[in-house]
């Protein structure tokens, strides 16, 4: 079930094609932050390919930005040794995973 989102989201992609399914997957998992923090004030979500040496090699770069209310930036990324569909959703899952840790070390008590 989503939550009704009480703070602002920013997907970008840059070095490929927008996804529909990646920017819902992002409002998934930004839902999973809400729910465990009040305090956020907005998240911003970068989605990129990178080159890998090789001319057919991308990786997937994913950054999750979390601004926290009268606080400072938690940032979390994470990248995958290739690009697809299965690997940029994997990555947007680690991202907001390790996004969600830092928020609840921070806050441990929401």
């Amino acid at each position: 079930m989503l939550l009704r989102m009480t703070f602002p989201i920013q997907v970008s992609f840059r070095n490929l094609a927008f996804s529909e399914a990646a920017e819902s997957l992002c409002w998934q998992e930004a839902s999973r932050l809400q729910s465990a923090c009040e305090r956020i004030s907005n998240c911003r979500v970068f989605i990129a390919a990178r080159r890998n040496g090789m001319p057919a090699r991308e990786r997937i770069s994913v950054r999750v930005d979390v601004h926290l209310a009268g606080e400072r930036l938690l940032t979390a990324e994470a990248v995958a040794n290739e690009s697809g569909d299965p690997a940029m959703g994997e990555t947007i899952r680690a991202a907001f995973d390790r996004a969600l840790a830092r928020v609840r070390e921070r806050y441990p008590q929401g």
